[in-house]
């Protein structure tokens, strides 16, 4: 039902045709002696393409080895990368010759052997072959140089122009400055060590990407740095770096919505995607399988909705009409195909180990047709140190490995090597196959610092607790002597303590009497002068009693006196002849004043305007007694009364109130006068006897304060000697303590000495120990007992060689073994052999899933 055509292959004629007309015309802008390269160039390739099908054919150990005319347009699609400004001449041509044919052939050959090859094909080229006229000198063109030569368009973000890197010693530094571009950029920040191997890496990725349907076909181990260098390759370029995220329930249909949306960003939106996908996370082949849909032909079938297809032409149709392209379905889709072929470029990191990758190149041929391919090969020395340096050099000062950066990075190169070359041999030996990849180099670099730091900080704790020790036990035996001096000293204190407690108890109950009697004396003087007291205090109450009969009478006057003014004193003053009630009361206060009983001397009293004053000041206890038997007639005069005289004059009943007050208090104050005298008498005797008393209290309180002196010291004392007692029992039974720890701890102190110093001599070869140990859990679990203790003793003699501080007779066990869990490891069935005890390290310590071979 098929009509067959068969295609032959072009013949070199045609091939030389076809792409040196396209030399030919791109190299017509540039120099003549450029331009006449054209055929040469076309020629050259053609013959390294035709010789490098004959010599390297596909094998089951290389089965991308697979050329065809994809292969022999890549390279003159490289040559055409290049502006006139940076082609100056032939020899810049050719240059530029050897490096796309390197990128295009020599980057994907798995051995040196076969690199080696390709360099003699190309040097032939030049040598011998069209493009001895290009050179003068073809000695000069060295084989080993082909490597060296670079060209890029990530010199500068602001021009890309592809052109020759004329100082490959200046990379790692603009590397470097990109990567801390990018760690500032995004949050996953990355730590790369540039290297020759890694700079060469970026430069091929970016030289990949910057081509327009350029997707680049990563081989290599884990931990050569694919990913990385991919990401910071994106970056380089400005390009979007996009890839999936494997989860548990990632399906067919999540990578579907993941692949669409990075179609979009290309096809509709127009930015430059580099989709990275590695054989990890390739959970079903059918992801492969739309791999090789992309590749071939930039479209998945059946991969849209309807919905998402209007997504598509809406999004498009733009682009067409700018295009002048007729916006029909089919036009806009055709579009969106060659924007995604245009925009998107695919990055895949497959491993060589095993049969998958040989599988999938078989089956998906497109992965090796349409993708430039890009061996990693093992890390040469150079990487391997400069990864050691880089990471030796961020050492923190206190793992003690500054001063031994160079050997220790050697050491490791070492370790890394010698492990490659046991594998080969055990290989041979034993027919297994051990991986030694760049994940196991910085696998050992990260475990030599976790495991240097933890062991640092066990080995400084042990050493401290056994110094500690030491030291208690040295500060037991000064405590000892110190205790017996003290001991010795404190019984002359004690035994005086106690001689001056008991004279302080003897003067103490002598004064105590003293103070007994003189209390008693006093107590019965206090007695008797209470009674004179209460004498005094009666004869007082007696008189004050006699007192208050009269003062009502003087206090009644006095406030009559108040309520008189000068009317009422002008109204007495104005009598021509006053009533007869009013002169005798006139009389008898011109009587008490000391004046002549006569209206007229009344009147010249009653004119002075201190009159009232002197009635009130007036000294009623010194009355004249010829004055009071002057004024007793009128007393007695039953009309001499202040309600009568009141009927006559206001004011003379006021003043004939005070006369009669003056009378009746001086007949009350002679009633009293032998109760003052007795009364004074008794105040006299009660103040002799207060003196008296006085002076008793005041012996008494001496005697007292006396006694509570001698009391306060002798409680001192008698503490004095109780502290003594007590501390003296104190330190005896402190001594007797300390005695007996300083016997048993004797013989200790000397396996405590021994032990500490062993730990000072473990923490000076920690640098060493470690990373042998290192060594051991990154490397050494496939191998069996004898090839271990081979490796592990040459390592200790390349430590001794490189002055790194290592144990002569290197134990994994002793250094990171803990003696308690590796008892119960055997309780629980661990054979208790070396070997079985370092796998069990190898499980606890590793950071990775651990491989070991059961014997």
């Amino acid at each position: 039902h098929f009509h067959m055509l068969c295609v032959p292959q072009s013949s070199d004629d045609v091939l030389k045709h076809i792409f040196g007309s396209i030399v030919a015309g791109f190299l017509e802008v540039f120099p003549s002696d450029v331009q006449a390269q054209a055929p040469r160039v076309t020629t050259a390739t053609i013959d390294v393409y035709k010789n490098i099908r004959e010599a390297m054919r596909p094998t089951p150990a290389k089965s991308h080895y697979t050329f065809n005319l994809r292969d022999l347009s890549k390279v003159f699609q490289g040559v055409l990368m290049v502006d006139r400004p940076h082609l100056v001449d032939a020899p810049a041509l050719l240059r530029l010759w050897l490096h796309e044919e390197a990128r295009v052939f020599r980057d994907r050959l798995v051995d040196d052997d076969d690199r080696g090859l390709f360099n003699d094909m190309c040097a032939r080229a030049i040598a011998e072959g069209p493009l001895a006229a290009v050179v003068e000198d073809a000695s000069a063109w060295s084989v080993d140089s082909f490597g060296d030569i670079l060209f890029g368009d990530y010199l500068s973000r602001d021009d890309k122009r592809y052109r020759e890197i004329s100082e490959p010693d200046e990379l790692p530094e603009l590397f470097k400055e990109y990567l801390d571009e990018f760690n500032v950029t995004f949050p996953n920040s990355m730590d790369l060590v540039f290297f020759k191997d890694a700079i060469a890496h970026v430069s091929r990725i970016a030289r990949i990407l910057r081509q327009p349907r350029g997707n680049a076909l990563l081989v290599g181990v884990g931990g050569s740095g694919r990913q990385s260098l991919t990401r910071l390759a994106s970056f380089v370029a400005d390009f979007k770096c996009k890839s999936i995220e494997i989860t548990r329930t990632y399906n067919t249909d999540a990578w579907h919505e993941d692949l669409k949306q990075t179609l979009f960003l290309c096809g509709i939106q127009g930015e430059d995607v580099v989709f990275l996908l590695t054989d990890t996370q390739i959970k079903e082949e059918s992801f492969l399988e739309d791999i090789n849909n992309l590749l071939n032909s930039g479209d998945v079938p059946n991969l849209y909705a309807v919905d998402e297809m209007e997504q598509i032409i809406n999004g498009v149709r733009p682009f067409c009409r700018e295009a002048g392209i007729i916006d029909t379905r089919d036009n806009i889709m055709a579009l969106y195909v060659q924007r995604v072929r245009e925009r998107l470029h695919i990055v895949l990191a497959f491993s060589p180990i095993g049969s998958s990758f040989r599988n999938r190149c078989r089956m998906f041929p497109a992965l090796v047709n349409c993708c430039t391919i890009d061996w990693f090969s093992a890390w040469p020395a150079e990487a391997l140190s400069s990864v050691a340096d880089a990471f030796l050099g961020k050492a923190d000062e206190t793992l003690g490995v500054r001063d031994y950066v160079e050997p220790l990075a050697r050491m490791c190169v070492t370790v890394h090597k010698g492990v490659e070359v046991a594998s080969a041999r055990f290989l041979r030996e034993q027919r297994r196959t051990t991986y030694t990849t760049p994940t196991s180099y910085l696998e050992l670099l990260r475990l030599y610092f976790s495991m240097l730091a933890e062991q640092r900080v066990s080995v400084e704790a042990k050493i401290s607790r056994y110094e500690g020790g030491l030291r208690k036990i040295a500060e037991a035996n000064e405590m000892v002597a110190e205790l017996q001096v003290k001991l010795t000293k404190m019984q002359p204190e004690l035994a005086q303590a106690k001689k001056d407690t008991e004279t302080l108890l003897k003067e103490l109950a002598v004064d105590q009497k003293e103070a007994d009697i003189a209390a008693a004396q006093a107590a019965k003087d206090e007695a008797e002068t209470s009674k004179v007291a209460a004498n005094v205090k009666a004869i007082k109450d007696d008189c004050e009693r006699d007192l208050e009969e009269a003062m009502p009478a003087y206090h009644s006057s006095i406030k009559a006196l108040d309520t008189l003014d000068k009317k009422d004193i002008q109204e007495v003053k104005s009598f021509a002849k006053p009533p007869a009630l009013v002169a005798k009361v006139m009389e008898a206060v011109c009587i008490l004043l000391g004046a002549k009983p006569s209206w007229d001397e009344a009147k010249k009293l009653l004119g002075d305007m201190k009159f009232l004053d002197s009635l009130r000041t007036y000294d009623k206890d010194n009355i004249d007694p010829k004055i009071i038997r002057k004024i007793t007639k009128y007393i007695r005069d039953v009309e001499f009364e202040p309600d009568t005289v009141a009927k006559t004059s206001s004011a003379a009943k006021s003043l004939c109130m005070w006369v009669r007050a003056m009378h009746k208090y001086d007949s009350v104050a002679k009633t009293i006068e032998p109760k003052k005298a007795k009364l004074k008498e008794a105040q006299a005797e009660l103040s002799e006897a207060q003196g008296v008393l006085e002076v008793k209290r005041r012996e008494l309180k001496r005697i007292q304060d006396r006694v509570a002196e001698l009391q306060r010291s002798y409680e001192d004392s008698l503490a004095k000697k109780e502290d003594l007692e007590a501390k003296s029992t104190a330190t005896q039974l402190r001594l007797g303590r300390a005695q007996k720890l300083t016997d048993g701890l004797g013989s200790e102190s000397e396996r405590w000495r021994a032990a500490a110093q062993q730990l000072r001599r473990d923490r000076h070869n920690l640098v060493g120990n470690i990373v042998l140990a290192a060594g051991c859990i990154a490397y050494l679990g496939p191998f069996t007992a004898e090839f271990r203790r081979d490796l592990t003793s040459k390592w200790v003699d390349e430590c001794v060689a490189l002055s790194i501080p290592v144990d002569d007779g290197f134990d994994l066990s002793r250094v990171l073994a803990d003696p308690v869990a590796v008892r119960e490891w055997n309780i629980q069935g661990l054979p208790a052999d070396a070997f079985s005890t370092e796998n069990g390290l190898f499980v606890t310590r590793g950071r990775r899933w651990p491989l070991m071979i059961d014997p």
